[in-house]
């Protein structure tokens, strides 16, 4: 990713449901064993220009990583609706643990783990590496969080406009 593999590769046109689809269906033995509910809010319309895979990636980490630090029997939210400065938000919300605000500008810095989650397992690799794909993809990544409640991050990807 440092070396802008992703750049140089051919953006196609990824459908956010898809991705969406994907990350669920791949975490939900893990959503399983925690009884949490994922709910998932996606208009199947909305696409942007990218690479598949490394789009995947992105957003299995993101529920992934909701799903491991929320609290046992509770709710991951995803959604995605058109932004209105052209682009796709793309929003997991979780009732976990939170994010502390000594800890929220260093969860994107490669091996940074946080004191609440530094007993658990993880390199504290996979938000850097989520960064760093949707920088890759023009995008941005941001959280708030209310410690001890929830965390909410949301990925701002440009849209591919349909062509009426």
């Amino acid at each position: 990713l440092d070396a802008g593999v992703l750049g140089a590769m051919n953006f196609h046109p990824v459908n956010i449901h898809d991705l969406t689809k994907h990350a669920v269906r791949l975490t939900e033995p893990l959503a399983s064993r925690k009884d949490i509910h994922i709910s998932v809010s996606v208009d199947d319309s909305l696409q942007v220009f990218g690479v598949q895979t490394a789009l995947e990636e992105a957003i299995l980490n993101l529920v992934e990583n909701a799903i491991r630090y929320s609290h046992k029997g509770g709710e991951v939210q995803i959604s995605a609706s058109q932004y209105k400065t052209g682009h796709v938000a793309i929003i997991i919300h979780d009732n976990g643990i939170g994010i502390g605000p000594e800890d929220k500008n260093l969860v994107f810095e490669r091996f940074y783990r946080a004191a609440a989650v530094r007993g658990s397992e993880g390199s504290g690799l996979g938000l850097s590496i989520v960064k760093a794909i949707i920088e890759a993809h023009d995008g941005k990544v941001t959280v708030i969080s209310e410690p001890g409640k929830w965390s909410r991050f949301t990925v701002l990807l440009p849209l591919v406009e349909n062509e009426a």
